[in-house]
């Protein structure tokens, strides 16, 4: 898949919410609200699959990021203002944050921690921080030192951030988790 280039911003901007459609996550996030008393049904747009990419420690995870990020903004065009790295053990901030900046990025490209984003910079934050905030593309990562099963919020800002891509990063038992627990029940 080809994403459009840095002047096609509406096009991505009208893919808004396109992750409540893919099969995994809009069957969590369905399941996810159903149970509340105000429960809402994800609009009927299609989207692309979460993606993951599965390693097993936090230094080859910081590569994947990485490379992921130099993919899209090298090869397919993408804005760096357009990524962001969402971190959901804000515990452990510093170490996610100094393992990404290690590594460079595509000029003119930088890698900017919970700032004000520019067209030119790869945000990286945790997910308390960026609630109520969106990226066209998101990457989820440091989700396998939490508890995924008593984060259901914290799971779910994470991933609604995201409004035409998810990457969610991690050991592969925490991917196989988040693949295990969009399954809808019935």
């Amino acid at each position: 898949m080809s994403w459009p280039s840095s002047s096609s911003r509406t096009r991505m901007t009208q893919k808004r919410r396109r992750l409540f459609s893919t099969s995994a996550t809009g069957a969590f996030l369905s399941s996810t609200v159903a149970s509340s008393p105000t429960a809402v049904s994800p609009p009927d747009i299609q989207g692309d699959d979460v993606q993951f990419d599965e390693s097993p420690s936090r230094d080859s995870q910081a590569a994947k990021v990485n490379a992921r990020i130099v993919d899209l903004v090298a090869r397919q065009g993408v804005a760096p203002g357009d990524i962001t790295v969402l971190i959901a053990d804000a515990l452990h901030k510093a170490e996610y944050y100094a393992a990404l900046r290690r590594l460079p990025l595509p000029r003119p490209a930088t890698w900017l921690e919970e700032g004000v984003r520019r067209n030119n910079t790869v945000l990286i934050d945790t997910i308390q921080r960026f609630k109520g905030l969106e990226s066209p593309i998101v990457i989820l990562w440091g989700l396998d030192t939490i508890d995924l099963s008593r984060n259901l919020e914290l799971r779910y800002v994470g991933m609604s951030r995201a409004k035409s891509l998810l990457v969610v990063v991690g050991k592969a038992g925490t991917c196989a988790a988040f693949r295990l627990d969009a399954v809808p029940k019935d």
